[in-house]
């Protein structure tokens, strides 16, 4: 399978943001592999092993008709089952929070705080930079999503909070919505779990054994506001095979 998609006004693009979801194909000699490149020129090449290394693509001299493709294979055969998602919020990236983060573990950052910093720590700080320390505290979570944000019935867009609920109303998790059903995520306090992409559908599973009642979709009551936050370049994320934990 091969996607292709069109890049404006980008410099430089972390393999980490096209790999989103590669960390959890098998690493077996010969077998996953994938190629970059810009218009018709090989850019970058990883296969095997080398799939663990994280990589730096700098772009050149680059304009609104340039391509860069993105191939996957598996065991020599073109790769199935892999997907693209391309978010171009008119020019304006991840925010930078998120974006360090990503696929980081808490004792990777000299923070005395890091291994705290759950999903909501993690979820409401999504925008700020620098993040907020008081968001370690439940009661001041609960106090924020009460006045700054609200439950929508409605498809969830990017930047929305996406909550799991018990039956009696009390959050279990907390996740932020990015594009086509997948969440970034932060699945525990502790120096074991990372930050990451999931489907949604995969993070529900994950928290399956805590029973959650429901699901509610939280938008902020100033949506605009955060997104006029980003800095002016573009979104590109990455999806692979659903399961990914």
């Amino acid at each position: 399978m091969k996607k292709s998609f069109t890049l404006r006004s980008l410099s430089l693009i972390p393999v980490a943001a096209l790999l989103l979801s590669l960390f959890s194909f098998s690493a077996r000699p010969g077998g996953e592999g994938f190629e970059v490149f810009q218009n018709d020129k090989l850019i970058l090449q990883q296969f095997g092993n080398d799939m663990k290394k994280i990589r730096t693509i700098q772009l050149g001299n680059i304009s609104s008709s340039d391509e860069i493709t993105v191939k996957y294979y598996h065991c020599g055969q073109t790769g199935k089952n892999r997907h693209l998602i391309i978010r171009e919020l008119t020019h304006r990236a991840s925010p930078p929070t998120a974006r360090l983060r990503l696929f980081t573990y808490p004792d990777a950052w000299p923070d005395p705080d890091a291994e705290r910093q759950d999903c909501f720590w993690t979820s409401f700080n999504f925008f700020r930079d620098p993040p907020d320390p008081r968001f370690l505290d439940s009661k001041h979570n609960k106090e924020v999503l009460e006045s700054e944000y609200h439950p929508v019935n409605a498809q969830p867009m990017f930047g929305d909070l996406v909550v799991l609920l018990d039956n009696k109303s009390n959050g279990l998790h907390a996740c932020v919505y990015i594009a086509d059903d997948f969440v970034f995520t932060k699945n525990g306090a502790n120096r074991l779990q990372p930050w990451v992409m999931m489907k949604m559908s995969d993070m529900l599973a994950y928290f399956y054994s805590q029973k959650p009642n429901r699901v509610v979709i939280y938008r902020c009551k100033d949506t605009g506001k955060s997104l006029d936050e980003l800095p002016n370049e573009s979104v590109i994320v990455a999806g692979g095979r659903s399961g990914a934990r």
